[in-house]
């Protein structure tokens, strides 16, 4: 009997793995099947059918509805002419399909058809012993985010094995894309961690210009976190490597982000130096784009120093550049610098105006970061003409636009101009309590160079402090 156990035991265990591996082709041949059903149901046009494939719990749900609604609007008649599933991999209630497929579609102005080669990653739950669809998108953004949360060195290469046609160029500059999109967003360690898988990734293929490009990325994430010296030394890092891969575009978009960081820094003639040799690298390469922006750059030193009929032309010229081409958010940004000269100038009814033009296009823009901008510059031309409630009001509207962006930077620039007008109404208590607020996020964004910037906050404090004291009595009738 006592050897009767052991056998038992073995046979209870192997059938256990037999189990485990008739689920695990079970779930697997459920996925494939769920990938086919998935575009048999894209091409048939079925809105319906389609969505009920979906994970009613999905984040992208409500967008994926409402995307393929206007695909089926627009699109003619769609045949799926062949799919290949090129892996499977699941873990536990999760799972992801990577899958080729060619898809044809009616194009009714030319009267044939058109082909459309797709690859895509599917992510799927399990819900109610059915898997579901909870995001798609391209492999290789896929991919750099597994990449991106991989703990060593060898699990990203175990990833990169499997998905090895992917390996190339275009992977190092989607996930500085990817980095790009973290940064807008002010989620700066996500964006450092993007940026060390790009180093590792142009390292693996030994190519000088996608390193440049690395070097070049981090400068304008560390320059956004007011880390300018790191900022430079890393954009100087990405100039000497675009000038040793012979790369004019990333060499003229180099030297402006030197002449940015100079400037920030306050040595402005060499940051103007930096600006007029990038201006002729772009005007070279006929990137009238570019040009524009760069003018903006050279108008805003001319306006720092002083030249404030320099720093109109160059803004004008901008401006000129930006209505040719239709480009919008360049126009807004030419008005914003114009209306700052002439707020320098006195001229302030030519300011707001400049301003209003500019506030307008970012409103049709849905530019949330651009219009904070720009009523903070409303804000300033009220107060200099001594409407206080007004300026207030601009403020209040753009502390409510940094806040729902959560720039932390942005909101305490705000909450220090908010503390001004209530200074200068006699508010004190209320001014000591906003610049106050804006000293505390400042310090909470001291950074890691080891010194925070010099704070208007932290002045008009002290001088609020000191008006309070001489009016103490008064301030406690109140």
């Amino acid at each position: 009997m006592r050897r009767l156990f052991p056998l038992m035991l073995v046979m209870l265990t192997a059938g256990l793995s037999s189990l485990r591996a008739a689920d695990a082709d079970a779930d697997d041949k459920a996925i494939r099947d769920l990938a086919k059903r998935y575009y048999a149901a894209y091409a048939a046009g079925d809105l319906d059918n389609f969505m009920a494939l979906w994970s009613e719990k999905a984040p992208d749900y409500e967008a994926a509805k409402k995307f393929m609604a206007g695909l089926y609007s627009e699109a003619g008649p769609m045949a799926v002419k062949s799919l290949t599933v090129l892996w499977v991999r699941r873990d536990g209630d999760a799972a992801s399909v990577r899958v080729f497929v060619e898809i044809a579609v009616a194009d009714h102005k030319v009267d044939q058809q058109r082909l459309f080669r797709l690859s895509v990653v599917l992510d799927l739950s399990r819900e109610a012993r059915h898997w579901k669809v909870v995001r798609y998108g391209p492999p290789d953004r896929w991919l750099i985010a597994r990449l991106a949360d991989a703990e060593s060195k060898e699990e990203r290469g175990r990833l990169l094995d499997g998905d090895s046609d992917l390996i190339g160029r275009g992977l190092v500059l989607r996930a500085l894309e990817m980095d790009r999109e973290q940064t807008r967003q002010g989620r700066f360690m996500e964006a450092a961690r993007l940026q060390d898988l790009a180093f590792e990734l142009a390292g693996r293929l030994d190519d000088k210009d996608l390193l440049a490009w690395c070097h070049f990325d981090r400068g304008l994430s560390l320059a956004l976190q007011s880390r300018q010296e790191s900022a430079l030394a890393s954009c100087q890092k990405a100039l000497a490597l675009f000038r040793e891969a012979n790369d004019r575009k990333g060499e003229g978009s180099a030297l402006n982000s030197i002449g940015i960081a100079y400037k920030t820094l306050g040595r402005y003639r060499e940051a103007l130096q930096q600006f007029q040799d990038s201006l002729k690298i772009k005007r070279e390469l006929g990137d009238r784009v570019s040009a524009a922006g760069t003018l903006n750059n050279i108008g805003l030193i001319y306006a720092d120093t002083g030249r404030y009929a320099e720093a109109l032309r160059q803004f004008q010229d901008s401006l000129k550049i930006a209505r040719e081409l239709k480009d919008r958010a360049r126009e807004a940004q030419s008005f914003d610098n114009i209306g700052i000269v002439y707020g320098r100038m006195g001229r302030f009814m030519e300011a707001f105006q400049q301003y209003q033009d500019g506030l307008n296009i970012k409103r049709e823009l849905k530019d949330r970061a651009g219009e904070a901008l720009t009523l903070h510059n409303i804000g300033i031309v009220y107060e200099a003409i001594g409407q206080h409630a007004e300026a207030l009001q601009q403020y209040q509207d753009n502390l409510k636009i940094v806040r729902e962006l959560k720039d932390r930077a942005g909101e305490a620039t705000v909450l220090t101009n908010i503390g001004i007008v209530y200074k200068d109404t006699g508010l004190y208590m209320e001014a000591l309590q906003q610049f106050q607020d804006s000293l505390k996020i400042q310090r909470e964004l001291k950074n890691p160079e080891g010194r925070l910037a010099p704070s208007a906050a932290s002045e008009a404090s002290t001088r609020t402090r000191s008006i309070m004291g001489r009016r103490g009595s008064s301030l406690r009738r109140v």
